[in-house]
């Protein structure tokens, strides 16, 4: 199973390669679906994003060959469960703990790497 973007800039690339139809074909999933829906909303409101999501989900099909089915209702449902702003919030949650345990790590090695030099040095 192919994995969802997690960071700020995966998802938008995601969303790009969707909307100009160069999206493989495997990587539009349901769980992907509901991304981009919940991006949508997001960024412009359920109504527009709802208009939006057709008209991408209309191109995408033609350009993939797929068939078009009731986005609108997937959208609606998923905005009924709290997608709505928890989606985008739950993958920023996690970009931002993904950073911090980096910047930790970092911290740790490098303060590693400096009790080395300094007992390297004081001998």
């Amino acid at each position: 199973m192919t994995p969802l973007p997690a960071t700020g800039v995966e998802i938008d690339d995601f969303l790009a390669a969707f909307e100009s139809g160069t999206l493989p074909k495997e990587r539009w999933t349901h769980a992907a679906h509901l991304l981009a829906g919940a991006c949508y909303v997001h960024r412009l409101g359920q109504s527009a994003a709802i208009d939006h999501m057709r008209a991408c989900v209309g191109r995408y099909n033609e350009a993939v060959g797929g068939k078009n089915t009731a986005t609108s209702a997937t959208m609606k449902l998923s905005l009924s469960s709290g997608l709505r702003s928890s989606t985008r919030s739950c993958y920023t949650r996690r970009l931002l703990s993904e950073r911090s345990l980096q910047h930790s790590r970092s911290n740790a090695l490098q303060r590693s790497a400096t009790s080395s030099a300094a007992s390297t040095t004081s001998t």
